[in-house]
């Protein structure tokens, strides 16, 4: 391999995602979750999607793994360093999504077995996708319970998901993600229901992991605290949509998309520890419009602080 080759695929990012939909078929028709979603994520970097509960987060996360329901409908581009991957068969993306790329699912006791130990889940991954023997992929599990910080690995090992705590179960889950250490990683909402101190050590356990492996990592979720923490680029979602997108300084401190009234609340808010004004309104409902097609209430209608320019055609996302 020449070092043109090399540079070529240093410069190509581990995960880019263009022109995104995904709709779900209902008695009523169509409705789309998320639309027009675009944006890359750079080998090696942390890559935050921060929005509200019900903004499509979790299912662009799941159509990026190829998880969703039968009734769901995705159109657009996704590769895995430059790999198209909504064109493979089911099988050939399995095996993909198994090696280069893993998912740390938002509720760790629903995503494992309960009838079988965490040891043999850990180890099922090195006998499906390596060919290890059962012995060998169980001495592997008890390294991986280890490397994550599970207190006495050999014992644990052999102990099923309702034996463990809700920071052991988050940590086992992470430790199936990496055990055949994929390029990117796909935590979404990873500190959910987690109290303040397991939290914190779950999110350093994220970052020492990414910089011992060298993956990327795209962390899903409401935390803008969490985002701001970890990330170095970050984008923002409403109502299914990418808003605004750039590194989280930029974001954070000049926002292109929140109104200068609303954006000055917000960082004051943050800054003095309290809790951000609340919108008066729920979120945005998609009804049905003549043409068939789904239409999506702009924010300006929980806005307090719309002005006549808010109420223009939808804008385009902003990149910083």
């Amino acid at each position: 391999m020449n070092v043109s080759t090399l540079r070529g695929e240093a410069d190509t990012p581990i995960l880019d995602v263009a022109g995104l939909n995904v709709s779900f078929g209902t008695r009523a028709g169509d409705v789309r979750v998320v639309r027009d979603m675009s944006f890359r994520v750079a080998r090696g970097d942390v890559f935050a999607v921060i929005g509200e509960s019900g903004s499509g987060k979790s299912t662009m996360a799941q159509a990026v793994m190829g998880l969703l329901s039968g009734n769901a409908m995705t159109t657009g581009r996704i590769t895995l360093a430059g790999q198209p991957i909504l064109s493979l068969s089911p099988r050939a993306r399995r095996r993909l999504c198994g090696e280069r790329m893993a998912l740390i699912s938002q509720d760790a006791l629903a995503a494992l077995n309960p009838c079988t130990t965490v040891g043999f889940q850990i180890a099922e991954t090195f006998m499906v996708h390596r060919g290890m023997s059962r012995r060998a992929a169980m001495r592997r599990a008890v390294e991986l319970l280890a490397q994550t910080g599970i207190p006495s690995p050999e014992e644990r090992v052999h102990h099923y998901p309702h034996e463990f705590s809700g920071g052991m179960r988050q940590r086992a889950l992470i430790a199936i993600a990496l055990a055949l250490e994929p390029d990117l990683l796909i935590a979404d909402e990873p500190t959910t229901a987690l109290d303040a101190t397991i939290k914190a050590q779950i999110l350093q356990l994220l970052m020492r992991l990414r910089s011992e492996l060298g993956m990327a990592v795209l962390i899903v979720t409401h935390d803008m605290g969490v985002g701001a923490r970890m990330a170095d680029r970050m984008l923002v979602m409403y109502a299914g949509r990418a808003v605004e997108t750039g590194p989280v300084t930029d974001v954070f401190d000049v926002p292109a998309y929140l109104c200068a009234p609303c954006s000055r609340r917000c960082r004051v808010s943050i800054a003095r520890a309290r809790r951000c004004v609340r919108s008066p309104a729920r979120r945005p409902r998609r009804r049905r419009s003549r043409t068939g097609a789904r239409s999506i209430r702009a924010a300006r209608w929980r806005c307090r602080n719309a002005r006549r320019n808010c109420r223009s055609r939808s804008r385009s996302p902003m990149t910083a």
